[in-house]
């Protein structure tokens, strides 16, 4: 009887670790700690100098100048307050209809990428974490055709038939980018995502990539972490609404601290903040009365500042906070007075320390950037440094402006869907 039960026992661990081999993961160093939040670790990649003009060039031919648009957003240009921007709402949903607003990122020079894997066994896949989308979605297996898909010739694919718990859902959706589209349908399975296990996710089976961008960069797809009003198709539960569901978090919140350049020690929070990663008080802003109108992480502010002087273009303005930019952005009208205000950044990086200091207004709290964060540094393709300004004119429809990783890599930001605020503290330069 010892003898039978010692087997059984010895069966049972061998099962065991043959289970827990099969489900091995790639060490990422995320699991959770003792105070309970998670921590995803985000590789920074710097982009070249040709990365950068490409995505330069996109954006500045990223226009919707339909006269009902350039009326709308004479009229929110105009706005002195919440109260007046509410009061065209019904036209800003006018809009969104005929005008479809949708992420409109472009991630030829993106920086952070992070990782999230997907099925049982789960198989890694490299991703850029979005709070300017909303969707995720990696290359399916079908997606074979290297000549116009290019991107799904060099990425890890997820190939359902390896999988035990993949539910087929069929659903098609076209995801366009200022990069290139994607198009395929929405499967579902468990991810794991920051050591996670996420039950049930659907999540987008790319079978087309064209644009030369998905070949070349360094992700495999996105994973969006903006809210649901911005999924396509609508329906699809984002990846962190489904970790709130499913009560996997310490607190509805997540956070993320974005390294200078150059240095890889940038990660993503879920369910809490990290006090080494930042120093004194939030300053909390709450989501704009237009937020759930359009999705995005959206707050207002109240003044754009050049040393100290305000520049008059942001009575009362739309900012995105947007993990998925690389630069700032402005409406076309409204950021060329800042744009004058910096001047000429040389090449060199020789007069960058005279530039001016502008700040954002928000909440009442001029939250500054200095030169050495919105002039960013690229490598000219010879393996020599050269500096850039990290602020362009972008037109994606409506008046928006977009806070991206220049103004993210000096404040640690913390979304808190909880709340429905974002805040900023400044964040440990290391």
């Amino acid at each position: 009887m010892i003898g039978r039960l010692l087997l059984v026992v010895l069966v049972l661990i061998a099962l065991s670790n043959s289970e827990a081999a099969r489900h091995k993961r790639v060490p990422r160093h995320d699991e959770a700690s003792k105070d309970g939040v998670i921590r995803v670790p985000l590789h920074h990649r710097m982009p070249t100098l040709q990365q950068r003009e490409i995505a330069r060039t996109k954006r500045a031919n990223l226009k919707h100048d339909s006269p009902f648009l350039q009326s709308l957003s004479k009229s929110m240009n105009a706005a002195k307050s919440e109260e007046d921007l509410l009061k065209l709402l019904p036209a800003i949903e006018q809009s969104i209809g005929a005008y479809p607003i949708i992420p409109q990122d472009d991630y030829d020079d993106i920086e952070y990428v992070g990782t999230v894997e997907i099925g049982t066994p789960p198989v890694l896949f490299y991703v850029i974490y979005d709070t300017g989308s909303s969707n995720l979605w990696v290359p399916g297996s079908k997606c074979t055709d290297c000549t116009t898909s290019p991107g799904c010739c060099n990425h890890t694919k997820y190939d359902s038939s390896m999988s035990s718990t993949y539910t087929a859902v069929g659903t098609p959706y076209v995801l366009p980018y200022g990069s290139g589209t994607v198009v395929g349908y929405v499967s579902e399975d468990n991810i794991i995502m920051g050591g996670l296990n996420i039950k049930g996710q659907q999540f987008g089976e790319s079978i087309e990539e064209p644009g030369d961008i998905w070949a070349e960069s360094p992700f495999d797809g996105l994973l969006g972490m903006a809210y649901p009003q911005l999924s396509m198709p609508p329906g699809v539960v984002p990846p962190f609404d489904n970790l709130m569901k499913q009560n996997l978090l310490a607190q509805p919140v997540f956070s993320s601290y974005l390294a200078s350049q150059g240095k890889n020690t940038s990660v993503l929070i879920l369910g809490g903040t990290d006090s080494q990663y930042y120093t004194g008080n939030f300053n909390f802003v709450a989501l704009s009365a237009l937020q759930p109108a359009l999705g995005y992480w959206l707050i207002s502010g109240t003044d754009i500042k050049s040393n100290g002087t305000s520049l008059g273009i942001c009575a009362y303005c739309l900012l995105i906070v947007d993990t998925g930019t690389s630069i700032l952005t402005g409406p076309p009208l409204l950021v060329d007075p800042l744009l004058k205000s910096i001047g000429t950044v040389n090449p060199d990086c020789s007069n960058r320390d005279q530039l001016p200091t502008i700040a954002f207004t928000l909440n009442g709290v001029d939250m500054t950037l200095e030169p050495e964060f919105y002039v960013i540094y690229t490598d000219d393709g010879t393996g020599k440094m050269t500096c850039q300004l990290g602020i362009e004119s972008l037109n994606p429809g409506l008046p928006l402006w977009i806070l991206g990783d220049p103004f993210l890599r000096k404040y640690y930001t913390i979304f808190d869907r909880g709340q429905n605020q974002v805040g900023f503290a400044l964040a440990t330069q290391q």
